[in-house]
């Protein structure tokens, strides 16, 4: 049972390097492309809702984005909170096996498919595969929980590796 383990910590690990990588990437460029004078301002997109309530914004386009305003901040600042905590969340899950759970891969996809849903025309082929695989942290980690019982249990990831 202790390879398992260590062959999920490394699994887990490289999550959080690719979200690290993922988070600072998008930090850099949210000036040249999401800032005020960038090429598709997020403020812009934001602004366009015909939507008044919360709900129905966040119904129409899932972000935390829409909670900067309540927050008191800035469009542009709010997008660098986002990239920073995701930076640093992504660290710590790094840096600690401790912290490589459910919760910080929870937060890691929630704070990812955020700056998702505002990324516009230039969302590439590799950031939709991003916050689409970051599923698979936690279906891997629900099944290891599992696995504490069995080694049967560990099918069900043989099924998700296929697909």
């Amino acid at each position: 049972m202790l390879p398992l383990r260590y062959t999920r910590n490394l699994f887990l690990r490289s999550f959080c390097i690719v979200y690290l990588s993922a988070f600072l990437s998008f930090y850099i460029q949210i000036p040249g492309l999401y800032g005020d004078n960038g090429v598709l301002p997020a403020k812009a997109v934001l602004e366009n809702s015909k939507h008044n309530t919360l709900s129905a914004k966040v119904h129409y386009q899932p972000t935390l984005l829409w909670l900067a305003p309540y927050l008191g901040l800035d469009t542009n600042y709010a997008l660098d909170v986002l990239a920073l905590l995701g930076a640093f969340l992504a660290f710590t899950g790094l840096v600690s096996q401790k912290f490589c759970t459910i919760p910080l891969f929870a937060g890691l996809w929630s704070l990812y498919f955020s700056l998702y849903q505002i990324g516009q025309t230039f969302v590439t082929s590799m950031m939709n595969y991003y916050w689409k695989l970051g599923f698979l942290p936690y279906l891997l980690h629900r099944y290891y929980l599992g696995a504490r019982k069995a080694l049967k249990d560990l099918q069900p990831i043989a099924l998700v590796f296929g697909w």
